[in-house]
């Protein structure tokens, strides 16, 4: 089964920048699906930004009853529903950006919580290298994988279940793209960032 609520679990993100004029309202929900592989129910993070809706690949792929979605694997990106974006550039480095989604874990990464109880988080980080050409990553069944076209930044919050989840400009509300991985120990996550996400969303159109 899935479960997503993008009104009721709707958050704005950057409210501290009101004077900030956003083209595209971001909002991020909670998804819950059942694992293909285990009893266990899986947590991640939509996104909604304007009109489309998007998450991590691996948020979805492995559920028992995988939501319709344009898949770009290399990217780890799916694009649940597609429509024209328009905040398309590419985060800068050294940029302050906001992080927004649903921590499946505490933040020593220890303790699981029930995934009901589940709630919004905000962090914040700074990007510090653009679009790394590919990284290999640890995949969900311990596998290694390859993704493309990421950005990493400092982050020192996320963990299993933001996957998904939005980031945006600290300094200006601008959507900058979707956290795909992360790295509790050493402090570091990639996201997929908007520019490539435009571009993909462009074949789509």
């Amino acid at each position: 089964a899935l479960s997503a609520a993008l009104v009721t679990s709707a958050c704005t993100v950057n409210p501290e920048a009101p004077e900030v004029t956003v083209t595209e309202p971001v909002f991020v929900a909670k998804f819950i699906c059942d694992d293909a592989d285990s009893a266990l129910k899986s947590l991640g993070t939509l996104t909604k930004v304007g009109d489309v809706i998007l998450t991590a690949n691996h948020v979805i792929s492995n559920c028992t009853e995988v939501p319709p979605a344009s898949v770009f694997k290399s990217e780890d990106l799916a694009i649940l529903v597609p429509g024209k974006m328009h905040n398309c550039r590419a985060p800068r480095v050294g940029e302050k950006v906001l992080f927004t989604g649903y921590p499946g874990s505490e933040p020593d990464g220890t303790t699981r919580r029930k995934l009901s109880q589940v709630v919004l988080e905000e962090s914040l980080g700074r990007v510090i290298v653009n679009e790394i050409p590919f990284l290999f990553v640890l995949g969900i069944k311990g596998t290694i994988e390859i993704v493309s076209n990421h950005t990493r930044a400092e982050a020192s919050f996320i963990r299993g279940g933001y996957s998904g989840g939005a980031v945006v400009s600290a300094d200006t509300g601008e959507f900058l793209g979707i956290i795909s991985t992360g790295s509790l120990k050493k402090s570091r996550m990639t996201f997929i960032p908007a520019n490539i996400i435009c571009q993909r969303m462009e074949s789509l159109l």
